[in-house]
């Protein structure tokens, strides 16, 4: 899984603490950080190993549900440079979602809780 350089950020992020990443941000965009850069610190500082994690699919129908598997890499020229290796399982329906309105939100990631009785 993976996210853009929209943070503005479009550099190996390794290691970085959150107030490196704004420092970064500002010097390379000479634009106060936004949201995108809280996004791409929570993906770096909050997401870990073992976390469930779920993508929206069949045009948003759908959410394909993992697990991250192993730890932050950089791959620079790719759409997604910012990424986490996932393992992927299954697909269950966006009305999973409780309450499904929580799949509008604009941000690229955020929490989701998911009905119990679809992860048996």
């Amino acid at each position: 899984m993976g996210l853009g350089t929209q943070s503005g950020i479009d550099v190996d992020a390794t290691g970085l603490t959150p107030a490196e990443l704004r420092a970064l941000s500002k010097e390379l965009s000479g634009r106060r950080p936004a949201k995108d850069l809280r996004q791409l610190s929570a993906f770096l500082d909050e997401i870990a190993p073992g976390d469930p994690v779920a993508l929206p699919i069949e045009h948003g129908a759908g959410l394909l549900l993992g697990e991250i598997v192993g730890d932050y890499l950089f791959q620079g020229r790719e759409l997604l440079p910012h990424r986490r290796p996932a393992r992927w399982d299954r697909v269950v329906p966006r009305s999973s979602a409780l309450p499904p309105a929580t799949l509008q939100d604009p941000r690229a990631l955020f929490r989701v809780t998911l009905d119990p009785a679809v992860l048996r």
